[in-house]
């Protein structure tokens, strides 16, 4: 009576005890994968297929105060912005801010200023520029003050000045 031979099948399963072929099979609970969802990109970028992503500005905020009876707009872009074109729109009237470049906006596309010389300010990508819209009212002066400021720039906006009504004789 010796080992077996090694080409022998291994053995059979182990039949089930009598008790155990009775109890119902359950099948393994499964956990499910959990999905991951995507959060929505908060920074829209528009950039030239020549520029690298190393040269693109950065719109942080846009903030809206009145100062002496004028409403001054921060426009915080991460440092000095010292190259931009403005111009003026009519009906309705609007003041219109480039700022040349590649771009990447962390503000929404509408920021509401909530003030009587301008409701809001558009903010709208470009593949050479972002573009601010200042919606403005019929009585603010068409030539806002513009300044580099050491985190981006500062707009100005005041009232039209009242011309003093002619003398009657």
């Amino acid at each position: 009576v010796g080992q077996p031979p090694d080409d022998l099948p291994p053995p059979a399963a182990k039949l089930p005890d009598e008790a155990d072929s009775l109890a119902p099979v359950m099948p393994e609970p499964t956990v499910p994968e959990p999905t991951i969802a995507e959060a929505p990109k908060a920074a829209r970028v528009a950039a030239s297929d020549s520029q690298r992503p190393d040269d693109r500005r950065v719109l942080m905020a846009l903030r809206g105060e009145e100062v002496e009876g004028k409403l001054r707009v921060e426009i915080e872009a991460g440092g000095p912005v010292r190259d931009f074109q403005s111009f003026t729109l009519e009906d309705p009237r609007r003041i219109v801010i480039d700022l040349p470049g590649s771009w990447e906006a962390r503000v929404p596309e509408v920021v509401e200023l909530d003030h009587y010389l301008a409701s809001k300010v558009r903010v709208g990508l470009h593949q050479d520029k972002i573009r601010l819209v200042f919606d403005v009212a019929f009585d603010t002066d068409r030539q806002p003050e513009i300044e580099a400021s050491a985190g981006g720039l500062t707009v100005s906006l005041s009232p039209v000045p009242l011309q003093p009504l002619p003398r009657s004789l």
